[in-house]
């Protein structure tokens, strides 16, 4: 078995969420805690990509920010390539420059005050990579050109690209360290479908050609279809189901999986109307007790209700974590 490059344990964030001190004390509140992540655990082997999908509000992001050290885990470990990390409270400089992140929005992630050349060549000076000033625009170059754009874009501004060359300049700065573990926040959804498919094929491409190890966040399942090579499914800061993605979408276990599968377009659903996810999401600041999807499950017994469930592995691989699943009911 190969080693993980990143590992994770037990990664809970909890936010205060609580009214002013005053405010509570004149009207007798109770602190207010939201647990955003709620003890996720995931390994991801080198050059291969996990995704994490999910409903919004469900705590992908917040995974990704704490792994990235954008921000500092509530409690649980963290390590890559075996070493403890935590970039939000120690940074460790070798760790942070193998470790970076492409965010969602293209139009908020670059600073519009910087051209290109400064965007995706600061990091270059920053780590050491680049020797000199030439050296640095000699590798920004290299790296606009591999990610397909021109050499002579480095002296633009963000305003003057489109979205999806916008995208592929973060892609470009992300790259320029040379890191070992990207981390992708739902990279195309904020760009037009008509470039979503050209983003994730320069990504697959750039993994192979980088030796990349991705974890690949998104709320959209035909994305991480295309992507990913293990999925874990995520439901209120919890991650319910992991397996490997032809396992997960040919036979998917947690009721909460199948629904999901199920909303996926496909040459099989052509003319018959899918069922909608019943039921709203609860609200993190009040989760049920037990499983926390028993409210919306069709499964689920008086066991859904007052205990949670912990994973149990899959004889193909992968866990979940359903009693129905554990006792044979489903």
């Amino acid at each position: 078995m190969t080693e993980p490059l990143v590992e994770v344990e037990g990664l809970t964030r909890v936010f205060d969420v609580s009214p002013p001190w005053i405010t509570r004390k004149l009207a007798g509140q109770p602190r207010r805690l939201l647990r955003a992540v709620d003890g996720v655990d995931f390994a991801v082997a080198p050059q291969r990509t996990l995704g994490l999908v999910g409903e919004s509000g469900c705590g992908k992001s917040t995974v990704a920010r704490c792994v990235a050290g954008l921000m500092a885990p509530s409690a649980g470990a963290m390590r890559f390539r075996g070493r403890p990390m935590d970039l939000a409270r120690r940074p460790d400089r070798a760790v942070r420059r193998s470790i970076q992140m492409v965010f969602q929005d293209p139009y908020a992630s670059l600073n519009p005050r910087w051209r290109v050349e400064t965007s995706v060549g600061d990091p270059l000076l920053a780590f050491g990579i680049a020797r000199s000033r030439a050296d640095m625009r000699e590798q920004v170059a290299r790296l606009l050109t591999d990610v397909g754009l021109s050499p002579d874009d480095a002296a633009k501004y963000p305003h003057e690209f489109s979205g999806g060359q916008r995208q592929r300049i973060a892609i470009a700065r992300a790259l320029a360290s040379r890191p070992a573990f990207l981390i992708c926040d739902e990279p195309t959804s904020a760009l037009d479908v008509s470039v979503q498919a050209a983003v994730l094929n320069l990504m697959r491409r750039l993994q192979g050609e980088y030796g990349l190890t991705y974890l690949f966040i998104s709320h959209n399942l035909a994305v991480v279809d295309h992507m990913a090579d293990d999925v874990g499914v995520m439901y209120l800061g919890r991650i319910v189901e992991m397996q490997p993605k032809r396992r997960l979408f040919d036979a998917p276990r947690h009721p909460y999986t199948r629904l999901l599968v199920q909303t996926v377009p496909g040459l099989d659903t052509l003319g018959r109307a899918s069922a909608p996810l019943a039921g709203e999401v609860p609200s993190p600041l009040s989760p049920p007790p037990g499983c926390a999807f028993h409210p919306r499950c069709p499964h689920a017994n008086d066991r859904c209700r007052a205990e949670r469930p912990a994973p149990v592995p899959l004889p193909e691989g992968g866990n979940v974590a359903c009693h129905a699943v554990a006792e044979g009911r489903i």
